[in-house]
């Protein structure tokens, strides 16, 4: 508790000596921990396709340095832009109308209630 006390009161001076005695308190947990035969596991987590991004964008910003990173991180950033308005773009379209098929084929019923012939997607035929 005074390790934590004096890295909250002071995080500049003495952060470093704090650091170095939590990374050997946490050292000496997990041998403790492990001649007891409890594992220790990283909680897994499910990827997402944000966490694939972010961890590509980590490996090029080590192998190009910090300008071609920072490039790198607004390529990153306009891509998930992208595929955010892409599924909200996807998910509007869902709420709008519902398609239905019959021997004819494909149609959706528009706002005045005519039937408008379509594709699969709901893209009107002409």
């Amino acid at each position: 508790m005074q390790q934590w006390a004096a890295l909250i009161a002071n995080p500049d001076g003495r952060a470093m000596e704090s650091i170095d005695e939590f990374r050997r308190n946490i050292a000496m947990c997990a041998a403790v921990l492990m001649e007891h035969g409890v594992k220790l596991e990283i909680p897994k987590k499910e990827r997402t396709p944000e966490d694939v991004l972010k961890e590509s964008m980590g490996e090029l910003g080590m192998m190009l340095g910090s300008k071609a990173f920072a490039q790198g991180l607004n390529f990153y950033r306009r891509v998930k832009e992208d595929i955010m308005d892409v599924n909200s773009t996807y998910e509007e379209a869902d709420e709008d109308f519902e398609i239905y098929e019959d021997d004819d084929g494909f149609y959706f019923i528009d706002e005045k209630g005519n039937e408008v012939p379509c594709d699969v997607d709901g893209s009107p035929l002409e």
